[in-house]
């Protein structure tokens, strides 16, 4: 075990308005323009005629140097125009310095050209750094990091050109190599399209995705020599497309295997169980994770998973269009699920809202995961409809009552979430080092939104980063035990989740009252535990798997 720097603020205001607040919950403020982010958001036409006008982009907050903070990363899209120059830049990076961030895109090699729309992270070669994949519209980009600061454009041997939204890694066949899962949206043919050619509730809108072509998903297998093959059909992942937009690449059933759930815009959601044996069989209508408790299909666009009763598995939850709720899963036993969205309270409150991006994390730090959402609709005209919807939304925030139930504290929550905008993705990372988690939120034609959490803690904290020997390096899939004032929560690391974004891959706790932590066990992927004992709140540690 390591201790890892901690850096000082990068703002030093931090201080001050968690010293002036009068709340024990967290309180966020807006810095991107202070903290020197400023790229204005490109996705398609502001026009909105066609679907490839709406659904925006994700970013990541990613150590990219290894230096110990967050790189914030945003994917940029482009409009047709642009398209046929050859795109705009598909990937930003500004580096964090500790005071404020540094662009440091042309510098770092990332050249690239296209429409992009998000990203996910992970060390795919094993060679301790963070490589980046982004998803775009036509041949997706494979982004090596050399180590020095700076990026490589690889040819990952994967010729498809599909309309791609979100990605994730794993190991699924647990042979020490990081694995992509890639989901596809539709096939986007604009000669084919009228604009505005068809209607939402006797309004005219563009068309889609129902009465498009829906574009299949992708596994890619590592081969461990910087390719990848799709095994998409040799893995039993070939069910018939779906509108997808969003992948959760992590463990559902408790077996160490990482199973797959695709969230899918206007269709059923699949959930492909790993057999163990580097195959799939879709159990989504068995698992109750395909549809909502009304046996209806949602518009799904986000995912995250976390403990959010403290019941020691995962439960899941999914963002929706507006006008229906967002879906909280309880696991009930493995791979087995219920819709307990209102019982909850988070189903009435998001009916108004169109969601997206999301993440269960403890951003008071009492010891149980709370939520973020973020909202933003596709109809630019949505206010003339007469259904209360807006196209600029605010972003919400909900607190764990500690039972699993919530209470929507977005009102008391800080200016940063008095912001409007129309927001697609969210990436989750603790910027400053303070043990608190932030949030960047990419926006529509607008600069991202970048939330330092600035509130009282309720308690403190202990971030784990995990570094595997026998799997990959970044132990992807790993399962943490931490136990601390009694009661016992479980974290996995995992790559993707949200909308379109990638995020810290460290495990963060809050602990409450508690001084320490009793004990934290850290399950390795393919069998092995390492239990440490006694460690003092606030710290960063490093867990490193012993070799074989």
């Amino acid at each position: 075990m390591r201790r890892e720097k901690r850096r000082s603020g990068w703002i030093a205001l931090a201080a001050l308005v968690a010293a002036a607040a009068v709340q024990a919950q967290p309180l966020f403020r807006d810095v991107a323009a202070e903290a020197g982010i400023d790229l204005v958001n490109v996705s398609g036409s502001p026009v909105r005629d066609y679907i490839i006008d709406s659904t925006g982009n994700g970013g990541g907050l990613v150590d990219y140097d290894g230096d110990g903070d967050l790189d914030v990363f945003l994917t940029q899209g482009a409009t047709a125009e642009s398209l046929a120059l050859g795109g705009e830049p598909v990937l930003h990076l500004y580096r964090n310095d500790g005071d404020g961030f540094v662009a440091r895109s042309a510098a770092a090699g990332l050249t690239a050209r296209g429409w992009a729309n998000g990203m996910c992270a992970a060390d795919y070669d094993n060679d301790g750094d963070q490589d980046v994949y982004v998803t775009a519209h036509g041949p997706n980009h494979l982004f090596r990091n050399d180590g020095r600061g700076g990026f490589e454009e690889i040819d990952a041997g994967d010729d498809a050109r599909y309309w791609s939204s979100s990605c994730a890694f794993a190991d699924y066949d647990r042979d020490g190599w990081a694995d992509l899962y890639v989901a596809n949206y539709v096939v986007y043919e604009p000669d084919r399209i009228p604009a505005r050619g068809c209607n939402y509730l006797g309004n005219p809108t563009f068309c889609g995705p129902l009465g498009l072509t829906a574009e299949p998903d992708q596994l890619l297998r590592n081969l461990g020599d910087g390719r990848f093959a799709d095994v998409t059909a040799a893995s039993g992942l070939a069910a018939a497309p779906r509108y997808g937009l969003a992948v959760l690449f992590a463990d559902l059933d408790g077996d160490e295997w990482p199973d797959v759930f695709v969230a899918n815009d206007s269709q059923a959601n699949l959930f492909f169980r790993n057999r163990g044996d580097g195959t799939f069989e879709e159990l989504g209508l068995l698992s109750g994770l395909a549809i909502s408790g009304l046996a209806e299909p949602q518009a799904a666009m986000g995912v995250d998973i976390g403990d959010v009763d403290g019941d020691g598995d995962f439960d899941l939850f999914i963002t929706n269009f507006s006008q229906d709720h967002n879906t909280l899963y309880r696991a009930g036993g493995p791979g087995l699920y219920s819709d307990v969205s209102f019982a909850s309270g988070l189903g009435g409150p998001s009916m108004p809202y169109l969601a997206w991006g999301t993440g269960l994390r403890d951003f008071d730090r009492d010891g149980d995961l709370d939520l973020f959402v973020a909202n933003g609709h596709i109809y630019e005209d949505v206010e003339t409809f007469g259904i209360g919807s807006t196209f600029l939304e605010p972003n919400l925030l909900f607190a764990n009552r500690g039972d699993g139930g919530f209470d929507d504290v977005t009102a008391g929550a800080g200016s940063g979430l008095a912001v409007r905008e129309s927001s697609r993705g969210a990436a989750f990372g603790d910027l400053e080092g303070d043990g608190d988690v932030d949030v960047l939120v990419v926006n529509m034609a607008a600069p991202p939104t970048l939330l330092r959490n600035d509130g009282p803690a309720r308690g403190g904290f202990l971030t784990v980063r995990t570094i595997g020997a026998r799997g990959t390096r970044d132990a992807l899939g790993a399962v943490l035990l931490l136990a601390a004032g009694g009661r016992t929560q479980v974290a996995q690391v995992r790559s993707g989740e949200s909308y379109q974004s990638a995020h810290d891959l460290r495990q963060h706790f809050g602990l409450g009252p508690a001084a320490k932590v009793d004990a934290l066990t850290v399950r390795w992927p393919g069998g092995g535990r390492q239990r440490l004992a006694d460690l003092p709140a606030g710290r960063v540690v490093v867990v490193a798997e012993r070799a074989p």
